[in-house]
């Protein structure tokens, strides 16, 4: 018969490793906010970037953040669900 099923350990690495990507996604979120707010820039195309450029870009990394979240909590319940039915 095949293998079915997974490896918890392995598994658990791999929720780890999508936690890290989005506390790295983050990091750069805040940095990049940071260097936008200090940039000498003034004029209509600053206003713009700032106001709405940079956002709608910012948005879009806490969408990535957000998907290594939703990953990692639904590789978490498949590694659970795992360990409870290789337990019985």
């Amino acid at each position: 018969m095949a293998f079915m099923g997974m490896n918890p350990a392995q598994m658990r690495t791999f929720e780890t490793s999508l936690d890290a990507e989005a506390k790295r996604v983050r990091a750069v979120i805040s940095d990049l906010d940071g260097r936008v707010a200090k940039v000498d820039w003034r004029g209509p195309d600053a206003s713009k970037f700032k106001s709405s450029t940079w956002p709608s870009a910012r948005s879009q990394l806490e969408k990535l953040v957000a998907g290594y979240e939703q990953l990692r909590e639904m590789a978490k319940t498949q590694r659970v669900q795992q360990e409870r039915t290789s337990a019985r």
